[in-house]
């Protein structure tokens, strides 16, 4: 951080193309024999060729002023005020002294705020300097110093390394979960590192939460909420292909039965409906591979292949998602929206421009069982079609249907159609900030219940700056009373009896300190329940409330410009 005030002053042109002026014209002699002095002289252009590629990119960047270069003087003494004259067929010399002497090639500050590029091709070469194509916008820079496919980290949130292309200019950086799109104008924390020709990213959150939820089916546990993500992209025939998996120690942070949640529901445990609680997820949560390719000047293709993995179906999962990504508890609309997530099997197909995208995939309809540690069998026995659309750089919406041929292991026959929409919208805020929200609407049509169920989700959540963080939820779901295992005893409900829950939750995190790459923040959240009062029995109250204490360590989130220290330098 200590160079981003020096790297932010901006002086005219003059002064980089005066440097390079001065290093080419005070290309040294001395006494060797004519051999010698020309192997010197194409010693000199090559470091001045080495320092105009460093230079790409930093144009409008105040650099240290440098005095002239040179090597050892002559053995005579050198004339200061009369140069001597050129004679043809002999190199001529020029004055130097010890003090002028500095090495070229030198490590060089990287800089953490940086100015976008400006093209440089139409700077005119230099006497004694060869022309070298200019790299591409955002192309990665190699110092000197550094060797060829040496390079580190350099960046943390902006794709801008020219190894690994965006297809039809589709930053990697849009993407959400499975194949969704978030706003181009938010991120998600992550850490992008350069390895040869791989671009590897990772992402990844863990909390340790103390858990309250009251009332006579509430509960309390302490626990740790957590999961980790590692993607490599890499250029394969003119498009992106990349390799990601998504792993998760749930099962073993927070049991098997996972963690107390009023007005859960969904999944099952040792042959029961899992209720008021939300599931772990398993510890493949996903394991896939994908590619993009442009096949026109607007037109591209996508694959995606998981053995665990997301189909194209509901919005962004609600742990990707920039309004929920700090929010540590599952909304209660999950089995209506975004559940699929993780199945056991899929393959999706699409095409897609800069703007639009049309989807559709084949995959497993099936829950992931009790058993976490393993992969379910894989199956293709149910499909969804999605179009996702970002009109701006602000907003990202999307539509689904799918059809899941057998979504439960308690009711294996029971088929489900699943309908979703939702629209997000997302903008910076300063320079560590951002502000997202999205609604979702999302339902299910089951045999066992003729029409829709529906469910409406509002979340948000703002990053004030790097210290400050609020979060808030609000949700409405239509479950029935085997959602919530009403219909045994005590209260005995039909089980196709339909009640109408809601949920409000707001929270704060307030970051404690920063290390490698990481911020850990302490948060608390509170969330007051509404249920009708044929349930005010079984819940207590009306009113239900749940209360949630935690720590949290993800990547902080950095400006989307800010750069590493690249392998090689200081």
């Amino acid at each position: 951080m200590h160079s981003i005030a020096f790297f932010q002053r901006r002086p005219p042109l003059t002064t980089c193309v005066a440097l390079v002026v001065t290093l080419v014209a005070t290309r040294p002699v001395t006494t060797l024999d004519a051999q010698q002095t020309a192997k010197q002289k194409r010693d000199s252009v090559a470091r001045a060729d080495s320092i105009r590629h460093a230079m790409h990119g930093m144009q409008g960047m105040k650099m240290p002023a440098k005095k002239a270069l040179a090597k050892k003087a002559p053995a005579k003494k050198a004339q200061a005020t009369k140069p001597p004259k050129a004679v043809a067929g002999k190199a001529t010399k020029k004055p130097v002294t010890k003090a002028t002497q500095k090495p070229v090639g030198g490590a060089m500050p990287m800089m953490h705020a940086m100015p976008a590029a400006k093209d440089t091709s139409s700077m005119r070469a230099m006497p004694g300097m060869k022309a070298a194509p200019s790299p591409a916008p955002g192309g990665a820079m190699t110092m000197p110093g550094m060797k060829a496919g040496d390079t580190a980290s350099m960046r943390d949130t902006t794709s801008i390394s020219t190894m690994v292309p965006d297809p039809l200019g589709i930053s990697m950086e849009r993407m959400g979960s499975g194949t969704t799109w978030i706003p181009d104008a938010i991120s998600l924390p992550s850490r992008h590192y350069m390895k040869g020709r791989w671009d590897l990213m990772f992402h990844g959150f863990v909390f340790a939460q103390y858990d309250k939820q009251n009332g006579p089916r509430g509960a309390n546990q302490l626990g740790s909420l957590n999961w980790g993500m590692l993607m490599a992209s890499h250029e394969l025939a003119g498009g992106r292909f990349q390799a990601r998996t998504m792993l998760s120690l749930d099962a073993a942070t927070v049991s098997g039965r996972g963690y107390p949640l009023l007005l859960q529901s969904g999944e099952s445990y040792r042959g029961k409906q899992l209720h008021d609680r939300q599931h772990p997820h398993d510890f493949w949560m996903e394991l896939a591979a994908m590619y993009e390719r442009p096949v026109t000047d607007h037109i591209g293709i996508t694959l995606y292949a998981a053995p665990s993995g997301e189909p194209a179906l509901g919005p962004v999962a609600f742990m990707h998602r920039p309004s929920a990504m700090d929010n540590p508890i599952a909304p209660l609309a999950h089995h209506w929206q975004d559940a699929t997530h993780t199945s056991f099997g899929v393959f999706t197909a699409g095409v897609f421009t800069h703007d639009w995208k049309a989807e559709g995939s084949i995959f497993n309809g099936r829950e992931p069982d009790e058993h976490r540690w393993n992969f379910d069998p894989i199956k293709l026995d149910s499909y969804s079609g999605r179009l996702s659309f970002n009109p701006t750089r602000t907003w990202a919406l999307s539509a689904g249907y799918g059809y899941m041929k057998s979504v439960e292991a308690l009711h294996p026959d029971e088929r489900t159609h699943r309908v979703t929409a939702s629209a997000m919208h997302g903008a910076p805020i300063a320079t560590e900030g951002q502000w997202a929200s999205i609604l979702v609407w999302g339902a299910n049509s089951q045999p066992s219940n003729p029409g829709l169920s529906h469910s409406v989700t509002l979340e948000t959540e703002a990053i004030l700056d790097h210290l400050n963080t609020l979060l808030g939820r609000a949700e409405y779901v239509q479950k029935t009373a085997e959602d919530l295992a009403l219909d045994e005893p005590p209260t005995n409900l039909p089980s196709t009896r339909e009640f109408n829950v809601a949920s409000l939750s707001l929270g704060y995190i307030r970051e404690l300190a920063r290390f490698s790459g990481a911020t850990i923040g302490v948060g608390a959240m509170a969330t007051l329940n509404v249920v009708p009062s044929l349930l005010e029995r079984p819940y207590g109250s009306r009113t239900p409330i749940g209360t949630l204490i935690f720590l949290r360590l993800r990547p902080f989130r950095l400006h989307p410009m800010e750069m590493k220290p690249m392998g090689g330098m200081k």
